[in-house]
């Protein structure tokens, strides 16, 4: 709301000043118009730190000083109009010349990043509010305060999610969100976690209190210089999922509608390097997102690749109870050494190479047997153990288990040929890396329970959990009957 009034004002504006206009959102021009420009960056800055306003004037706010910007004027002042109509082009009031504009390209470029993280942050806020009314009742937030970064940072680390908890409803209506019961919105979200209670500092200025933070920040602590953790410019601190789930279980349903923003907010900042915090969290990214590449390296429960084309490590969490050594002399290595590079130093320094077999031991029966407790019901069959959903009185859904796959099927071609059924089918398979089997048309999609094996039993029960729950409530929506 406040970002709305803002921009009614600068309108209102610009309409005193008989200069540079707005526009109607229905003209495909409507983002290019100079007034919208000003409107939109005066809004954006207003939400900026102080040091980043001044740092920057307002005239250098966004890169939209291109040949491409369109000024509408008013025919009131007939003089001004004549005088700059045909300078190459203008911004926010101002006569701009082209070689101007190139010596100022660096500063344009650094608030230009504010802009893309400030769109990415008030789409993100759309599909995060749209999942909470979807039944994901949970707060959200991002940890490191996004308005401080003013170039692409050295780091972008993963966690998983925050964890203290809470329904979204509790979120927007305790002070500390400052919120006042309304929505979150984009010039909050971007602050990260901001939570602060009355006469204290927020959450995350006061992260050197966190014990997580200080073990995190301590596998920087052979890098030669100033830790890059103590400033803020140089790292992203996020999550792969913002809602802050209670429990474990939880969170696994939420990423496979998560990671794609957070893939957006990657796009966006273009890191250097990406830091992935948590041995679970890895297979989620690569089953969601297509450019997540995951190596064995010669270091123990240390693996490497990439993500977008940046070079990621993939790490344990700080909090987890085992020698973070070989991590920190990565992390010295990393700065003047690419991770191929390091990784064959490792090899010729005689470093054992880590088993490519994985820890988990993942037996197929105790995952059909935990999955079997969610439904309570199934087949006798313990060579093809069956659970059925019914779709009606003469129609059901089947899903049953066979050495590694587990094969979901409809039993009734009246469902099986209806094209809203095919549909659902469609997005279920893309969203949840089901493959579709082919010998049949009975056959809706298949999927390896090896494929799970690095999340552990439970996490493999409650991810296959998530996905039959979710087909079967948009099969069941549908009216066959």
């Amino acid at each position: 709301m406040r970002t709305k009034t803002q921009k009614v004002v600068q309108h209102i504006i610009q309409e005193e000043e008989d200069f540079a206009r707005g526009g109607s959102n229905k003209d495909r021009r409507y983002h290019r118009l100079a007034g919208e420009v000003e409107a939109r960056n005066i809004c954006i800055r207003h939400f900026l730190t102080p040091e980043v306003r001044r740092k920057n004037c307002i005239q250098t706010h966004n890169m939209c000083l291109t040949r491409s910007n369109l000024c509408l004027f008013s025919y009131k002042n007939a003089d001004l109009h004549n005088k700059i109509k045909d300078m190459p082009f203008y911004f926010i009031g101002y006569v701009y010349l082209c070689n101007i504009i190139i010596k100022n390209k660096n500063m344009i470029e650094k608030m230009n990043l504010q802009t893309r993280i400030f769109d990415w942050a008030e789409k993100a806020v759309s599909s995060y509010l749209e999942l909470v009314h979807d039944g994901f009742n949970y707060g959200f937030y991002t940890q490191s305060d996004l308005r401080t970064i003013s170039e692409s940072p050295d780091y972008f680390i993963i966690q998983i999610n925050p964890g203290s908890g809470g329904c979204y409803e509790a979120q927007i209506n305790n002070s500390g969100w400052h919120l006042d019961g309304h929505d979150m919105d984009a010039p909050h979200f971007i602050q990260g976690n901001y939570f602060c209670e009355s006469g204290k500092e927020s959450s995350w200025k006061r992260r050197c209190e966190w014990n997580n933070f200080n073990k995190l920040r301590s596998l920087f602590s052979l890098i030669p210089g100033h830790n890059p953790l103590d400033n803020e410019q140089r790292f992203v601190l996020t999550n792969a999922s913002c809602f802050n789930t209670p429990t474990a279980p939880e969170v696994y349903k939420t990423l496979p509608y998560t990671i794609p923003i957070l893939m957006k907010l990657i796009e966006v900042v273009k890191p250097k390097r990406i830091i992935v915090l948590g041995c679970k969290l890895p297979p989620y990214l690569k089953q969601t997102e297509k450019s997540v590449v995951i190596n064995e390296s010669p270091y123990k429960r240390i693996k490497y690749g990439a993500i977008k084309g940046i070079e990621t490590l993939y790490i344990d969490h700080p909090s987890a109870r085992f020698s973070k050594k070989d991590t920190k002399e990565i992390l010295s290595l990393w700065d003047s050494l690419s991770l191929n590079e390091i990784m064959n130093k490792a090899v010729s320094l005689g470093v054992t190479p880590s088993s490519t077999k994985v820890t988990h031991k993942l037996n197929r029966q105790n995952v059909e047997e935990l999955i079997n407790k969610h439904y309570g019901y199934c087949s006798n069959d313990s060579q093809h153990p069956y659970w059925h959903f019914p779709l009606g009185d003469a129609h059901r859904l089947c899903v049953y288990g066979k050495k590694n796959l587990v094969y979901v099927f409809c039993s009734n071609n009246e469902i099986i040929e209806h094209p809203e059924f095919q549909n659902i089918c469609n997005v279920w398979r893309t969203k949840y890396c089901f493959e579709q089997h082919d010998r049949n048309k009975h056959f809706i999609g298949i999927r390896k329970i090896s494929d799970y094996i690095e999340m552990g039993e439970q996490a493999a029960a409650d991810a296959i959990i998530e996905a039959f729950d979710a087909f079967i409530a948009e099969v069941r929506s549908l009216d066959f009957y």
